[in-house]
């Protein structure tokens, strides 16, 4: 505190001389004592374009000052000036500071200001790219508004904003959004607001115990076209496969061809196998294609091509094991199991045990399945093959008294059996992408 000492002089007349400030004077300014924010507007109302002068009235004695004008506008002087070029209602901020903190006054809807004569305000409205999907979602919004606006104040939900009248965003976390978008004219402003607009979903890396086999190639048709959207858009493969293995693809070839609104996801092919016995050199080129720079696959699957025949279970365990390490190393990829094709030796072959090998595994960890046997092990009304051949000769009999798609061939089998391959497929993918079935 600071004190102030007076010494009195004799004489004709009677004087005081300020001598000194000491800091122990409890009637001195305390530097320490942050400031208190106040201000007043000349002009609060009025029509667009309207100039308001705002008036610092603080006390404590700040030193800085911080204005925002609730419109997009801010300023650092003490008593600026403001031009208000929209209609709207605007709400004021000042934060005044000095060496002792700082205070912030808000005074909502300090300044109102109306539109001019002769026009309309503007109606607000907007369009997405897309409204779900795995993160990261990048979203293209279009202004869709109406009367003219001239400005555009986007809200995202997630925090983020734009002044873009077309603005692009990525949503970086899962959750549901509420998109805002406020435009303004000279004549008025207008907003739009959809709650939980957009929903975005983490890739289901965590092992669900999915399996698509023969029952999944009916429920495909249930797969909302929405989500075969987002599997177009949200997914990207790497599938090692050599000929039985490009059952699949001939088979969502066929699905697009069937129907365009099924645009397949991006697939990057590698012309190999899960070899015999064991063999791991497939998974090298795995890790060496997730590992590259700027990869962004989220999806890996590798198919027999015989192997499963002759295998053992000492070489379906390493199988196993390899890819139970390269979901630990990438948890941010699915990792696509499968078992191979049928050989026509039955329930009493080493294929029907090699299967059963994987899919006892997958089924008590929680692995991503596609039964690649199973799914030609029946036909549509549900009869069981279980000595067929991997040439489906049960198709040959389904197609001669039922419709049946066709197409440019199906590596050692009958169309049919794509197309069934194609549908379950698609139907794990659904569900990869975040679709509950």
């Amino acid at each position: 505190m600071k004190t102030i000492k007076a010494a009195w002089v004799l004489g004709a007349a009677l004087s005081i001389v300020l001598v000194a400030c000491s800091e122990d004077d409890p009637a001195g300014p305390d530097d320490t004592t942050p400031p208190m924010a106040a201000f007043q507007a000349d002009t609060p109302t009025g029509q667009v374009p309207l100039a308001v002068t705002f008036t610092d009235d603080s006390t404590g004695e700040p030193t800085a000052w911080a204005w925002d004008f609730g419109d997009g506008g801010t300023s650092t002087a003490q008593n600026p000036s403001h031009t208000y070029t929209v209609a709207g209602d605007f709400t004021v901020a000042l934060t005044a500071t000095n060496a002792g903190g700082s205070d912030t006054e808000t005074d909502v809807d300090c300044v109102s200001v109306s539109g001019t004569a002769g026009g309309d305000p503007p109606v607000a409205d907007f369009s997405a790219s897309t409204t779900s999907g795995l993160t990261p979602v990048t979203v293209q919004f279009t202004d869709a508004s109406t009367d003219g606006p001239t400005v555009w104040n986007w809200n995202f939900g997630d925090g983020a904003t734009s002044t873009d009248q077309n603005p692009s965003h990525t949503y970086s976390s899962a959750g549901s959004y509420t998109v805002a978008l406020s435009v303004h004219n000279a004549y008025g402003t207008d907003t739009e607001t959809r709650a939980d607009y957009v929903t975005v979903t983490d890739p289901v890396t965590g092992a669900p115990g999915i399996t698509a086999d023969h029952l999944a190639t009916a429920d495909f048709a249930d797969l909302p076209a929405a989500w075969a959207d987002n599997v177009a858009s949200d997914l990207r493969l790497f599938y090692g496969h050599t000929s039985h293995g490009s059952q699949l693809m001939t088979g969502l070839w066929m699905i697009e061809q069937m129907d365009a609104s099924y645009d397949q996801p991006a697939v990057t092919e590698i012309s190999d196998d899960l070899g015999h016995r064991g063999d791991l050199t497939w998974v090298a080129p795995t890790r060496a294609h997730l590992d590259a720079p700027g990869n962004d696959t989220n999806v890996v699957v590798w198919s027999w091509c015989g192997g499963a025949s002759d295998n053992t279970v000492a070489g379906v365990d390493a199988y196993l094991a390899a890819m139970t390490q390269l979901e630990a190393d990438y948890p941010d990829v699915v990792f696509i199991y499968m078992t191979g094709h049928l050989d026509g030796t039955g329930v009493d072959g080493s294929l029907y045990t090699t299967n059963n090998q994987i899919r006892a595994y997958c089924e008590a960890n929680n692995k991503w399945l596609f039964d690649f046997a199973d799914i030609e092990s029946y036909d549509p009304d549900g009869t069981y093959y279980p000595d067929a051949l991997d040439r489906c000769d049960w198709c040959v009999d389904w197609c001669a008294t039922h419709d049946c798609e066709d197409c440019y061939g199906c590596a050692h089998s009958h169309c049919f059996n794509c197309f069934r391959k194609g549908q379950a497929f698609w139907w794990l993918l659904g569900r990869v992408a975040g679709w509950e079935g």
